[in-house]
């Protein structure tokens, strides 16, 4: 979550360094979680360096959504900075662990079109959250890197976001979401679960002012 306010401060102060550390640390940190899931490569929720063991290694939706956001983040901000030729390299590697991200999430799919809570380690419910979550990247990546982000990439947003949409409560919530004080069960509320869904549609609207 950190990293792209590394960025971000290096591309106001036009500070190549801390640019190029805000990517080695999307690198460490994937170095660090990628597991050979059964949909494909994803992240491990924890691990310690300390003890070089996991404390969390199920394949978390949430856990992965993040790290899509933020790498599309870091991948953004330095594309629009004046280093943006010089680092075209590390672009194209956050462009192509986003990807690697979406392939494997998507492929998840539950019969109910979203995501769930953890593909693997964890309880298995969908979770309306992370799906959101994953549908904005796919649609705010196709609306900035449309020649690495094709159709299938925002048809499944796509599909998504009308499950999302169908299971939003009379009072405007979504539904089902991870109990944020219990998180081995379905809640009520979650914050973040709302953000993600503003994230969704924010990202949709976009997608489709630029013509798509």
């Amino acid at each position: 979550m950190g990293f792209p306010f590394i960025a971000y401060f290096g591309a106001v102060t036009n500070n190549a360094t801390l640019l190029q550390i805000a990517y080695d640390q999307c690198r460490l940190y994937r170095d660090a979680l990628i597991l050979d899931g059964p949909t494909g490569k994803l992240w491990g929720h924890i691990y310690s360096d300390d003890t070089k063991a996991w404390i969390d290694k199920g394949i978390w939706g949430t856990g992965n959504a993040w790290a899509a956001l933020g790498m599309l983040r870091v991948a953004v901000t330095i594309q629009k900075t004046e280093h943006s030729s010089e680092m075209a390299s590390q672009i194209g590697d956050l462009t192509t662990w986003i990807k690697e991200i979406l392939d494997g999430e998507f492929a998840a799919l539950t019969s109910d079109n979203l995501v769930p809570d953890y593909i693997t380690g964890g309880p298995p419910f969908s979770d309306a959250a992370s799906s959101a979550a994953l549908a904005s990247v796919a649609y705010r990546a196709a609306h900035l890197f449309p020649q690495r982000f094709g159709t299938h990439y925002t048809d499944v947003a796509a599909t998504i976001r009308v499950a999302v949409v169908g299971n939003i409560t009379n009072l405007g919530t979504l539904q089902p979401i991870v109990d944020p004080l219990n998180w081995n069960q379905t809640g009520l509320l979650s914050t973040e679960s709302q953000a993600f869904g503003l994230m969704m549609f924010s990202a949709w609207r976009d997608w489709i002012q630029m013509g798509a």
